[in-house]
């Protein structure tokens, strides 16, 4: 007898990294900066190369323009979760929990997506509520012109920004030291 299993995957969230998201295309590169007095042996985890792009040479990539997606994972973190903004979520999944009040009840309110992805994906398991952060190609950003009515506003939005590491610290932490993946996604063509 033969015994199959299979493993189904759901996209719980998808977003797009947009000005403010964590460059995680630095990690895609072949070798990091290393200082002149840095003597220290390399350690094999320094780098990650990019060799194979789901079943696309690199060298393909490059010559042919033949496409591959490659996929790298990290913890929820304020600059690596997907933002509302320019986010989609599975709205049968997220309604089972939704979002938590706590987020509007911080100083500066929001921040309000890791805590749902990361109960959710301990409740259904990690590849059945997958969270998604869709890189485009290096030194490209989606974003739209936006003109704010005073300078008072303007600064509000700076420092909204600037505290998104905090805020999802101190959610995660309220919810039970909670914690989850993101699945970044690039696209391999003109990758060096």
């Amino acid at each position: 007898t033969t015994t199959t299993t299979t493993t189904t995957t759901t996209t719980m969230v998808a977003g797009v990294a947009l000005r403010g998201h964590r460059n995680m295309e630095r990690l895609l590169r072949k070798t990091p900066r290393r200082k002149p007095n840095d003597k220290k042996r390399k350690n094999k985890n320094d780098k990650i190369t990019l060799n194979d792009c789901d079943g696309v040479s690199v060298k393909a990539a490059r010559t042919k323009g033949e496409r591959g997606i490659r996929t790298i994972r990290s913890e929820i973190d304020g600059d690596t979760v997907p933002w509302n903004t320019f986010a989609v979520w599975r709205v049968n999944m997220l309604a089972s929990l939704g979002f938590l009040e706590d987020a509007n009840l911080q100083d500066p309110p929001g921040m309000e997506e890791p805590v749902p992805i990361a109960i959710l994906q301990e409740r259904f398991g990690a590849n059945q509520a997958q969270a998604k952060l869709i890189h485009f190609s290096e030194g490209y950003k989606p974003m739209w012109k936006v003109r704010f009515e005073s300078e008072e506003r303007r600064l509000k939005q700076a420092r909204k920004m600037a505290s998104k590491k905090l805020r999802t610290q101190n959610q995660l932490r309220t919810a039970g030291n909670k914690q989850g993946t993101i699945i970044h996604k690039f696209a391999c063509v003109g990758v060096e």
